[in-house]
């Protein structure tokens, strides 16, 4: 072999052992080394700003909220009960009467001839009998002739009682203490019987009649409160007289803004509508200033119960997740992810029967941004 070829030979041989090495030690580097898992630095984890409050333990009404509207506690239709004309009318519309006050009168001058010839006729028959008594007694006079002037003169009295009954009926009167709400008739104009004259209706107190499911008719019972939300304000007698139930419910409703009034319970159907499956059922209430008409539409408060020592949280505190409902409570400045079972509502809280503890701070502004485990920064406390 050749010198040249011989240099040939181990210049190869070296070039591949030193190829073979360098990529030995590059695969010990990277084993080693691992440049691919170079740290990075997260970046920091900014708190979102929440508003929390102390769940406590408390009294919650249970209640139902019906529509309700206002009747009159009396409303009664005069109508005329003898023709004529009509003569004078003597209260005008609005105005307040008092029962037996005078409100219209009819033109009686034929009722009055009638009631002048029936007490003519009525003496003379009178007359006759006082006669026939004295005859009777002396036996000159039979005892059927006595018998039939006694019938005359009964027949003579009858016809004058109902002339008299019927002249009386032309002057028209309140039959009760009320407001004369409407006439209907004019001076001058002519009635027959049964043509309407004018409504009184009684708005001292009122009637709310309220259409009460079958479901709840079992809350209601006579002479039971019920609070009505109105324009009425509640007295302090209103409030004196109230049980610590309703005192139970009526306070959040005051302080929600609610302008509320305690009736009575003084009528409950005993059939439901068949329709509507609904019981008719009438709350009685004072209303002197006469703030609550007839026709209004308000709202009965029906309480089913009272439940003590439980936890309930604003409406709005809650969070829906996926069919689930969920709220969210700080700890260690960090929101954590509650799911709650929800009981009754007042339409302002929510009862919770499990998921909440008395003395967690409940999010209850900025709790819709948050998620399980987030960092988070008080900035207030509502009450």
């Amino acid at each position: 072999m050749s010198e040249s070829k011989l240099l040939t030979r181990v210049f190869k041989y070296a070039g591949v052992t030193l190829f073979f090495a360098a990529a030995i030690g590059l695969l010990v580097w990277l084993h080693y080394a691992r440049p691919w898992e170079v740290e990075l630095e997260e970046p920091e984890e900014v708190p979102l700003n929440v508003v929390v409050t102390r769940v406590e333990r408390e009294t919650l009404p249970d209640a139902v909220l019906l529509p309700a509207s206002v009747e009159a506690y009396k409303s009664v239709t005069i109508s005329a009960e003898v023709p004529g004309r009509v003569d004078w009318l003597g209260v005008e519309q609005g105005e307040h009467v008092e029962e037996g006050t005078p409100i219209a009168q009819i033109d009686t001058r034929t009722l009055r001839a009638e009631l002048d010839q029936t007490e003519s006729d009525l003496r003379l028959a009178e007359s006759a009998f006082r006669r026939g008594e004295r005859l009777f007694a002396e036996n000159a006079l039979s005892e059927d002739e006595y018998e039939r002037r006694r019938s005359q003169m009964e027949v003579a009295k009858a016809r004058f009682d109902a002339a008299t009954v019927a002249f009386d009926k032309g002057s028209i009167a309140a039959p009760s203490a009320g407001i004369l709400n409407r006439r209907y008739v004019e001076l001058g104009e002519y009635v027959t019987v049964g043509t309407p004259i004018a409504d009184i209706v009684q708005v001292d107190r009122v009637k709310v009649v309220v259409e009460v499911p079958e479901r709840e008719i079992a809350h209601v019972s006579v002479g039971q409160p019920i609070a009505i939300l109105s324009d009425v304000e509640l007295d302090d007698a209103s409030l004196a007289m109230m049980g610590s139930e309703f005192m139970a419910l009526a306070e959040p409703l005051l302080e929600r803004g609610h302008k509320i009034a305690i009736g009575t319970v003084t009528y409950r159907s005993v059939l439901g509508a068949p329709a509507t499956r609904t019981y008719r059922v009438e709350v009685t209430l004072p209303n002197p200033d006469m703030a609550l008409l007839p026709g209004r539409i308000v709202r009965a408060v029906v309480l089913r119960r009272i439940i003590e020592d439980t936890i309930s949280v604003p409406l709005w505190a809650l969070v829906p997740r996926e069919g689930r409902t969920v709220a969210f409570v700080v700890e260690d400045d960090r929101a954590r992810e509650m799911e709650v079972e929800l009981g009754i509502t007042d339409g302002r809280r929510m009862q919770v029967t499990r998921g909440l503890e008395e003395g967690d701070m409940l999010v209850v502004e900025g709790q819709r941004q948050l998620r399980d485990f987030q960092a988070v920064r008080v900035r207030g406390s509502s009450q």
